[in-house]
């Protein structure tokens, strides 16, 4: 046998084995798959997908092209939308009109006014020497967090907030709380250290009740940015927050022509009607978020690429197991596993799903897994055994450097702008 053939066979033998391999790696995680769905009898299998991206970005898994139900994991979609159409480091804008004894406020539909926000404003009109107000007026676009958006409901919390003399002690303590947490350096909001404020009235108006003039003092209260919000909603899994933001940013008709654009992915592979996973209603028919295993593989890459534009990485905008708690406080916390990927969970009585990114030794890779079934527990200890198997597949975990940080919803004090810019408009 000459040398050039035996070069030959020793490469050709390398190859097979190494195929071998890599088949045999894919084997033992489907039967991993099998293994599990069989034991936690999750049926019907045809309706139970898993799926991940490696190296190559190929697309391996079990059922990765059927339609699924998405669940919560459709606010990594929100998340998607949002980025691309304000940029993670948007800010959403309020105003607030003074002038002698009367108020109005604008939200510029901040999805997370709080009571710590509303005891911050309180905070900021007695820094400017205001402690009671004749009139508080306020828009539409300025509503409570996880309200209806009705006007009565944002007038009942104002009226309970915006007057101290209403605050208990749980909610005198909650402002001395924040008054302690926003003292040190890295926050950038200063509170003052004893409030007072009373409001005679309170009524809803779309427009300034009163006539602007030279003598009216314009301020802007900003919101953290964006991806600070859409962290918080993925780590609690906050449906008032995703639903809010994809609304503002379009509705189902932004993300149909964002997948369709940005990622080829037509709606009859993908069509979500709520930013949050929760189902709508069409003449009492229910409707549920639907996508593929793969079609959210690409949407994950689609994510980690749009925030790497903006020097942010996906622990920025998704949950750390292991470190954030919320949806992930009982799950993912081991020594070992704690710390190596960003995921999101999701839960409807029907449906059970996680897809996320793991950080393996070779770099951060996408994986899904979504069961369609009401056997919700063994679901997640399905998934829980799947993300290991799929980690040994893709090389093995590996931990981020990785603080989480405690979520306000208040960013910075009120700036003062040139009331003569609304006075020309109006």
């Amino acid at each position: 046998m000459n040398q050039r053939l035996k070069n030959f066979l020793r490469y050709a033998f390398f190859f097979l084995a190494l195929l071998t391999f890599s088949s045999g790696q894919l084997l033992a995680a489907d039967n991993v798959w099998e293994r599990m769905l069989k034991k936690w009898q999750i049926t019907p299998t045809s309706e139970q997908a898993y799926c991940y991206m490696g190296e190559d970005e190929d697309i391996s898994g079990v059922n990765s092209d059927i339609k699924i139900r998405l669940a919560s994991v459709s606010k990594i979609y929100t998340t998607l939308l949002a980025v691309q159409k304000l940029g993670p480091h948007y800010q959403f804008e309020g105003q607030i009109y003074i002038d002698g004894g009367k108020v109005h406020i604008t939200g510029g539909s901040d999805p997370y006014v709080d009571g710590l926000k509303l005891q911050f404003i309180v905070s900021e009109l007695n820094r400017l020497g205001i402690y009671d107000i004749d009139q508080l007026s306020f828009s539409k676009s300025f509503f409570i967090y996880e309200t209806k958006k009705a006007n009565s409901q944002t007038k009942w919390h104002l009226q309970k907030m915006l007057n101290t003399k209403n605050w208990g002690n749980t909610w005198r303590r909650n402002y001395q709380r924040a008054l302690n947490a926003f003292s040190g350096p890295d926050r950038l909001a200063r509170w003052e250290k004893n409030v007072r404020l009373t409001v005679r009235s309170i009524l809803y108006s779309e427009t300034v009740p009163f006539e602007l003039s030279p003598s009216t003092q314009m301020y802007t209260l900003k919101s953290p940015p964006l991806y600070i919000y859409l962290k918080e909603m993925n780590v609690v899994s906050d449906n008032f927050i995703a639903d809010t933001i994809f609304d503002f940013v379009g509705g189902q008709e932004a993300m149909t022509e964002m997948l369709l654009q940005t990622l080829a992915i037509d709606s009859d592979v993908a069509l979500l009607s709520t930013g949050s996973g929760l189902d709508s209603r069409d003449d009492g028919a229910r409707f549920d978020n639907y996508s593929t295993c793969a079609a959210t593989l690409n949407v994950l890459a689609s994510l980690h690429d749009e925030v790497q534009k903006h020097q942010l990485e996906l622990q920025d905008v998704m949950a750390v197991p292991g470190s954030d708690g919320g949806t992930f406080r009982n799950r993912f916390i081991g020594k070992k596993i704690s710390d190596t990927m960003v995921a999101k969970t999701g839960t409807l009585h029907h449906t059970s799903t996680l897809a996320g990114a793991l950080n393996t030794n070779s770099g951060l890779e996408y994986f899904g897994i979504f069961n369609q079934t009401r056997r919700v527990s063994a679901s997640r200890a399905l998934q829980n055994a799947m993300v290991n198997s799929i980690f040994d597949i893709l090389g093995g975990m590996n931990q981020f450097e990785y603080t989480s940080h405690k979520f306000y919803s208040v960013w910075d004090n009120m700036e003062e702008e040139d009331v003569s810019v609304a006075i020309s408009v109006d």
